[in-house]
């Protein structure tokens, strides 16, 4: 099990970054960012604008299998104007349409964690994203490796919403 913490300035708003960071972590963009289309993202929302059910399948390098993540997103507003979101592993079951390139059996990973977006002081267009995140991986892995495979791992959510802001920024400015 590894523990992440990403910080980074994002120029744009908290609203803004939650509604990114909410809808990145329900459709195809996590598919294309994440594993360039292989494998399948699934979604479901119970009626609660706030809270959606999310499956990914992660494809891992040998000798790791597939995982499946199941997860339960939920965010809200926090003291003052920050915006939060927590996740945690579901107990939901969710059946996957598997197609050939990611058939075979796949284990169980879970994942932790929240963020805070926080609007800056005297700068209404930037704000400031805190990451932390738990992942185990599942299955039978010595921990060794386990740390090992996730140390490299980047939180690719930090990453691609500090990038995606930024040149959002450059194409306004042209």
């Amino acid at each position: 099990m590894v523990i992440k913490k990403a910080i980074a300035t994002l120029d744009t708003s908290a609203v803004e970054a939650m509604a990114w960071i909410w809808d990145f972590c329900s459709n195809e963009r996590m598919d294309e960012t994440d594993n360039e289309g292989k494998v399948p993202v699934e979604f479901e929302r119970n009626g609660d604008p706030s809270e959606q059910i999310v499956c990914k399948v992660k494809e891992y390098a040998w000798p790791v299998n597939s995982r499946d993540f199941i997860l339960r997103n939920v965010w809200c507003t926090l003291s003052g104007n920050d915006i939060g979101m927590a996740w945690d592993a579901s107990t939901s079951s969710v059946q996957l349409d598997r197609s050939p390139a990611t058939h075979g059996d796949h284990i169980r990973g879970s994942s932790r964690g929240y963020c805070i977006l926080s609007p800056t002081r005297g700068s209404p267009n930037q704000c400031q994203l805190i990451w932390i995140q738990q992942v185990n991986i599942g299955g039978h892995v010595p921990v060794k490796l386990m740390n090992e495979i996730q140390l490299h791992k980047e939180i690719s959510v930090a990453l691609n919403i500090r990038s995606y802001f930024a040149r959002n920024k450059e194409i306004e400015a042209r």
